[in-house]
């Protein structure tokens, strides 16, 4: 065969070859590329699927929660209306003053796992009465306040000087340390506020820390500190006498042995509880006259109660893997709707 015929044959064969080549690789290119369109496809259906299935986990946690508060709502309601006083009950044999247990525990649902934890607002120090409801630190009882916070810190080895820094804070003018450079509520409304001052004043103190660190970031299956409260925001200074640490208790009683007289105080009411005002000041009349002055100056009467009106509720609920909570202040007078303070998912 001529040269010219090899080379023309050769050429016909190479470029036929070629096309094969570049047709069998355009093909298994295609595949491999369609099989990483089908798995990237596969993929985001089966995370789309998930993602349904997580945001339908966690629309069914919020309503176990909404429900469990309502359940919360009604246990609190059945219990004001059995008697005109509150007290803590650790007997879990009987249903009496259900909302004091110290936790309620996990209890299984038909759509997952529920827990509350019901905490008693009145039994507390409320730092936002340090004001009143404009947030005004005016008025004898504002004074008086002020000096029973800085002595329940010295009582609890905090910095007393902690008091007047929350009542520069909460203050409604501009004076002071801590002036209005941006606006802000008057009053602290969440106890996360009252970790952000502690960062701010020039105090240095391990116990401060520890106790608000132990008050925010409790156990989920435990009560929070006993001591401070922010609810409601102003006005309100009584204590339940029946719920109350002796360490609050005494606070407000103006004398050398107040604890003392705060620990007698909760060995009678463990004996039996206070079941109205009248009956606490006559026990109370055994230990110390009960005149203003005793009291800082302010009236008994605006001090103390044997029965509690706000309570923070925290409730925990969990579907499959998923969990949700909500955090709810409630208001309980003796007569009439209970009212929702405050309300937050997390």
């Amino acid at each position: 065969m001529p040269p010219f015929k090899k080379l023309s044959r050769f050429l016909k064969s190479a470029i036929l070859g070629s096309k094969r080549a570049f047709f069998l690789v355009t093909v298994l290119s295609s595949i491999a590329f369609l099989s990483v369109i089908v798995t990237q496809v596969s993929d985001m259906i089966f995370q789309s699927a998930s993602i349904v299935s997580s945001v339908k986990d966690s629309l069914s946690a919020d309503s176990v929660c909404d429900s469990a508060l309502e359940i919360v709502k009604s246990v609190l309601k059945d219990d004001i209306q059995k008697n005109g006083y509150d007290f803590y009950s650790e007997d879990f044999s009987n249903t009496e003053e259900l909302w004091s247990k110290t936790y309620i525990l996990p209890v299984d649902v038909i759509y997952g796992t529920v827990r509350a934890v019901i905490t008693d607002e009145t039994a507390k120090l409320n730092v936002n009465s340090l004001v009143d409801s404009a947030g005004r630190a005016e008025g004898l009882a504002k004074n008086s306040y002020l000096i029973v916070l800085q002595k329940f810190f010295k009582t609890m080895n905090v910095d007393e000087s902690l008091a007047g820094y929350i009542l520069d804070w909460i203050d409604s003018d501009s004076e002071g340390m801590f002036e209005r450079d941006k606006p802000r509520n008057w009053f602290i409304p969440y106890p996360e506020e009252l970790l952000k001052l502690s960062e701010k004043i020039p105090l240095r103190s391990d116990n401060f820390q520890k106790l608000f660190s132990n008050y925010f970031e409790g156990r989920e299956d435990a009560t929070s500190s006993p001591y401070l409260t922010f609810w409601p925001y102003a006005g309100v200074i009584k204590i339940n006498v029946n719920t109350a640490p002796k360490e609050v208790i005494a606070s407000v009683i103006d004398t050398p042995d107040s604890l003392d007289i705060a620990d007698k105080i909760v060995q009678e009411r463990k004996r039996a509880p206070f079941k109205s005002y009248s009956e606490f000041v006559n026990f109370l009349q055994r230990l110390i006259p009960v005149r203003k002055e005793r009291f800082f100056n302010i009236d008994p009467t605006f001090l103390f109660d044997v029965r509690s009106d706000i309570f923070s509720v925290k409730i925990y609920c969990k579907v499959n893997e998923t969990q949700v909570g909500i955090f709810s202040v409630i208001s309980r007078p003796y007569a009439g709707d209970m009212k929702i303070l405050a309300f937050r998912r997390f």
